[in-house]
This record gives C-alpha cells, structure tokens and sequence, in this order.
C-alpha cells in the first residue's frame, strides 16, 4: 500500500461510510429538496413579474387619471410623484419612469 491510500484508511476508519458518502437515499432525498425549491424559485419570479406589470399598469391608470388632458398640470404631478415615490420606496420612480408607466397604461 502506498502512503495515500494508508492515510485514507486510517480516516475512513475514524467515520462511518455513511458520513464520506451520501447514500442513494440522502442523494435522492437532496436531488428532490433541490427541485422544489427550484420549482419554487421559478413560481416566485413569474408570480413577482405579473404582479409588477399589473402594479405598474395601475400606476399609470392613477396617473393618467389625475392629469387627463393637463399637460402643465401633469408635469407638476409627475415631479411631485416622483419626489415622494422615491422617498418612500427608493429608486425606479423617477418622473421618467412614471411617464412610461402611464404610456404603458
């Protein structure tokens, strides 16, 4: 025996097989654990996804609503907005956001 294989037997002997080798059953087990929450993982992006360009069309729908035919107006509200919306809610706001959300509405 070679010095290699005399130091991994010595450590093979100080842990159970089932401690340096997975099982077939701890291998499945993982692989299953593995595809739900991929599964999950994917559920949760397309859910978030439909859920921003719903809030998104509302957005504009609101805004759109407010400034109608007003064009001073709605820069004024748009500025205003987008102030606020930023404060609150951090980036992704801005008035030209807001502009292309109620374009998208």
């Amino acid at each position: 025996m070679n010095e290699q294989n005399i130091k991994w037997n010595a450590l093979r002997s100080e842990l159970t097989n089932a401690e340096i080798i997975p099982s077939l059953v701890d291998q499945k087990t993982y692989e299953n654990i593995r595809t739900v929450l991929s599964e999950t993982r994917q559920h949760v992006i397309s859910t978030l996804n439909s859920v921003m360009v719903q809030t998104y069309w509302e957005i504009g729908r609101e805004i759109n609503d407010a400034v109608g035919e007003r064009a001073d107006y709605g820069k004024q509200l748009l500025h205003y907005l987008a102030e606020r919306l930023t404060t609150e809610f951090g980036k992704g706001f801005s008035e030209r956001s807001l502009r292309h959300m109620r374009q998208f509405y």
